[in-house]
């Protein structure tokens, strides 16, 4: 067992156990999405959603999916989820820049698909088709979402109730 002479040896040992256990690992990303049907029979019809990955499996190297594991959104009056589309939903990359959504639903009148960009987020799109010569396009918005990690929320709190441990045993003294 460790002993230290003074609660600043302690201190300094918790904090950098516990800010290289965090250091490790990916973060989890949200991103919202948005966006207005800009052509065809649905025009300026509205979808708005979110969804989250882990890019922990992230190489920054060549092309890239990584699984979605929440996506919620919401299109003419319906709200969708990752477990409604026709394959899962994947967040693309190229050479790390992230490029949209991959998702498509089959099931829903019209037919309709998240495009991700080709080189760039920019060229990203909404698509649909009701399969009887009615289709269209839109646009789409991603904003990364302000989520805090529960690692960063963890250590914040951890932190807070350290610096009041050694401020109570000073009084102490």
């Amino acid at each position: 067992m460790i002993h230290f002479k003074n609660k600043f040896g302690a201190t300094f040992l918790a904090t950098l156990l516990c800010v290289g256990a965090g250091a490790g690992h990916a973060a989890t990303v949200t991103y919202d999405l948005n966006g207005v049907v800009d052509s065809g029979p649905l025009l300026n019809e509205m979808y708005v959603g979110r969804f989250t990955f882990d890019d922990i499996a992230l190489t920054g190297s060549g092309e890239e999916f990584l699984p979605v594991s929440t996506l919620n959104f919401d299109f003419l009056g319906n709200t969708f989820n990752q477990n409604q589309g026709s394959v899962a939903p994947e967040a693309a990359f190229l050479d790390g820049t992230f490029l949209g959504l991959s998702f498509n639903v089959s099931t829903f009148d019209p037919d309709f698909a998240f495009i991700a960009g080709i080189d760039n987020v920019s060229d990203a799109y909404f698509a649909y088709d009701n399969g009887a010569g009615s289709a269209g396009l839109g646009s789409l918005v991603y904003t990364v979402s302000a989520v805090p990690e529960p690692e960063i929320v963890t250590l914040l709190l951890f932190g807070v109730a350290l610096v009041g441990y050694v401020a109570r045993g000073r009084r102490k003294i």
